[in-house]
C-alpha cells in the first residue's frame, strides 16, 4: 500500500459500542460485554508466529521467524492482564498455562549466500548516496542507468526471508504446506506476516493440534508500528477470544459461528486499543503537565495505519473463513476437471473506488460532497477500511486538543484532513467471507497489495499453479524450468511479480533492475510485497 495513504476508524468511547459497527453485531457486543469495565489489551512482546522484514528486527520489533528447532509454535502463553474485546473484558489469562506446540516438518530453504547479500547492500549504499541528491527527471535518468543486480544477487534478495514448512493435522489427517516470503521496498518494511494455531470448539486432545490454522498479512502505511502491533496481537488474541466465546455461544448472532464472531470482535478490539484507548491518557499527560515524550508511546500504533487480512483454515470442516480490512487479497487456486486453473477471489478490495464502499461512506456522511474524491476517502486515503490513522477517526475537538502537541513531537500525520467534518470516516470492522473447500481447491494465496500491483488474480494463480505442477513431477523432468527455480511457492510468486515490466513483458532483467534501486527511491517503482501460499491436500 502507498506509504502515505491509509485509513482506519475511531472506536467509540469506552462505555459505548464501537462506532460504525453494524447494528446486528453491536447488539451482540452489548450482550457479550455486560457492564464490566474495559482493560487495555495485553502487549505481547514477541509473538513467535510473526514474520517480517529483517530491517525492522530491532528494538521492540517482533522476532522474524515462527520456526525454531524444526517446530512451528502454534500457540502462546500470554502474560497476566486483561484482553479487551470491543467493550468486553476477558478474564485473567495466566502465563502459567501450558504452551502447546504442533510438530511441523521444517523444509530447508535454498539459503542465499552472505557474499551475495553483502554485495547487494554495498550496491544499494553507493546508489543511494548518488540518488539522494537528485530530483525529478535527473533522478529518474540516473535510476535507469544503475547497474542491474546479478542473477545470484536477485536470488539472494528473494530468498532472504522465505520460510517453508509442513503440518499434518492429527485431528483431520489433512496435510498443509505453508510457504511465506517477503521483499521490502520501504526501510523498515511495513508488511508483516503472521500465523497461529487456533483451538477447536470442543478442545483438542492433549498433545494434538486442532487442525485449525490462522494466517494473516498486515500491510502498514505511514510507518510500520501499527502493522507490527497487529501482527503480534492477533494470534494470542484470537486463541484466547475463542476460548471465552466457547463459554458463551448463546451470545453469538445466530447467523455467525465462533470463528466469524472472533474475527469481528478481534479486529475491533485491536483497533480500539490502537486508536481510542490513548485519548484519555494523552489528555491526562497534557492536563497534568507531564513529560510530553510520553505521548509518543501512547499514539505510536494509532498515528500510523495498516490494512489487515486474516484467513482461518479449518481442516476439520474443510472451510476457509476470511476477515478483511483494506486492500490485501486472498485467492484460492482451483484445478478444474478439464485440467485448467481458475482463480477464486475470497475478498473484495475495500477502497475509495469500490462501489459498495463508496455507497456505505456516502450514506454515513450525507451531504458531504467531498467524502469520496478521486477514488480516495476525503480525497486523500485509498483504503476505506483499515486499522489506525487517528486523524480520520478522532472527533474534531479531540484532534484540536491533542494534535498540536503530537505535531510538535514530529508526527507529521497529526493534522486534520481537509473536508473532515464528521469523523470517523472509515472502520476496522472486517468483511467476513467463507469458502467451502473441495478436492479441486489446491492452494490459497494471501498477499499484500504490492503483489497485485503487478499481477492479476489469474496471473497469481497461474504462477503458483506452475510451481505446484512442477513439484508434482520429478526433478529431472522439471530441471531448468522457471517453475522450480525456487523451492518456495511464495518466493516463486514474488519473482514472477517482479519480472513483469510496465508493458507486461516477463523477463529476469526486470527483476534485476527493480531490485537494484535502493530504498526509499525504490518506493516509486514497487511496494513491499509479502505473500503466504498454503497448499492444501483435501483428498
Amino acid at each position: 500500500m502507498s506509504s502515505q495513504y491509509s485509513v482506519g476508524m475511531l472506536a467509540a468511547a469506552r462505555s459505548k459500542t464501537p462506532a460504525l459497527m453494524s447494528n446486528r453485531v453491536s447488539s451482540s457486543f452489548n450482550r457479550f460485554a455486560g457492564s464490566e469495565p474495559r482493560k487495555q489489551l495485553v502487549s505481547v512482546r514477541a509473538f513467535s508466529g510473526t514474520q517480517h522484514n529483517a530491517e525492522s528486527n530491532k528494538g521492540s520489533a517482533p522476532r522474524p521467524s515462527a520456526f525454531l528447532n524444526g517446530k512451528l509454535r502454534m500457540a502462546l502463553a500470554i502474560g497476566g492482564g486483561g484482553l479487551a474485546l470491543a467493550g468486553y473484558t476477558l478474564s485473567q489469562y495466566s502465563s502459567n498455562q501450558a504452551v502447546k506446540k504442533v510438530e511441523a516438518k521444517s523444509i530447508e530453504p535454498l539459503l542465499p549466500t552472505e557474499a551475495a547479500l553483502k554485495s547487494v547492500e554495498m550496491k544499494h549504499q553507493a546508489s543511494k548516496a548518488i540518488l539522494d541528491g537528485l530530483e525529478g527527471q535527473e533522478r529518474r535518468d540516473k535510476i535507469v542507468s544503475l547497474d542491474a543486480l546479478t542473477d545470484e544477487e536477485v536470488d539472494a534478495v528473494l530468498r532472504a526471508k522465505e520460510k517453508r514448512w509442513l503440518v499434518e493435522s492429527e485431528s483431520s489427517k489433512v496435510k498443509v504446506q505453508v510457504c511465506t516470503s517477503q521483499v521490502s521496498s520501504n526501510n523498515p518494511s511495513e508488511d508483516y506476516l503472521t500465523c497461529s494455531g487456533l483451538p477447536s470448539s470442543t478442545g483438542s486432545e492433549k498433545g494434538k493440534d486442532s487442525g485449525i490454522y490462522m494466517f494473516g498479512v498486515f500491510d502498514g502505511h505511514r510507518g510500520h508500528r501499527c502493522a507490527e502491533f497487529l501482527s503480534k496481537q492477533i494470534g494470542p488474541l484470537f486463541k484466547y477470544a475463542l476460548s471465552e466465546i466457547d463459554k458463551r455461544l448463546k451470545d453469538i448472532p445466530e447467523d455467525m459461528d465462533r470463528l466469524e464472531f472472533a474475527i469481528k470482535i478481534g479486529f475491533m478490539a485491536m483497533d480500539n486499543t490502537a486508536v481510542s484507548d490513548p485519548i484519555a491518557k494523552c489528555r491526562e499527560v497534557i492536563a497534568q503537565g507531564q513529560d510530553l515524550q510520553k505521548l509518543k508511546e501512547l499514539v505510536q500504533y494509532g498515528v500510523s495505519g495498516s490494512c489487515g487480512l486474516v484467513a482461518i483454515v479449518d481442516t476439520n470442516t474443510k472451510e476457509i473463513v476470511v476477515g478483511n480490512v483494506g486492500d490485501s487479497r486472498a485467492l484460492v487456486g482451483v484445478l478444474q476437471d478439464d485440467g485448467t486453473w481458475k482463480a477464486v477471489r475470497l475478498t473484495e478490495d475495500q477502497t475509495g473506488s469500490t462501489p459498495s464502499e463508496i455507497a456505505r461512506i456516502q450514506n454515513e456522511h450525507p451531504g458531504e460532497d467531498a467524502v469520496i474524491s478521486g477514488g480516495r476517502v476525503l480525497g486523500n486515503l485509498m483504503p476505506s477500511r483499515a486499522f489506525g490513522n487517528m486523524r480520520f477517526k478522532w472527533p474534531l475537538d479531540i484532534q484540536q486538543e491533542i494534535f498540536p502537541f503530537l505535531y510538535d513531537l514530529g508526527f507529521n500525520g497529526a493534522q486534520t484532513p481537509k473536508h473532515c467534518l464528521t469523523p470517523p470516516y472509515v472502520t476496522a470492522e472486517p468483511v467476513v467471507t467463507r469458502h467451502k473447500l473441495s478436492s479441486n481447491d489446491k492452494f490459497m494465496v494471501l498477499a499484500s497489495d504490492g503483489l497485485y500491483d503487478n499481477l492479476s488474480d489469474d496471473q497469481v494463480v497461474e504462477a503458483v499453479a506452475q510451481w505446484y505442477e512442477a513439484n508434482k513431477v520429478t526433478k529431472n523432468e522439471s530441471a531448468g524450468c522457471l517453475a522450480v527455480k525456487d523451492s518456495n511457492a511464495a518466493t516463486h510468486l514474488i519473482r514472477a511479480a517482479l519480472s513483469i515490466d510496465w508493458k507486461g513483458t516477463q523477463g529476469s532483467l526486470t527483476a534485476r533492475r527493480l531490485l537494484a534501486i535502493p530504498s526509499p527511491h525504490s518506493r516509486r517503482y514497487r511496494d513491499d510485497i509479502s505473500a503466504t501460499v498454503v497448499t492444501l491436500d483435501m483428498e
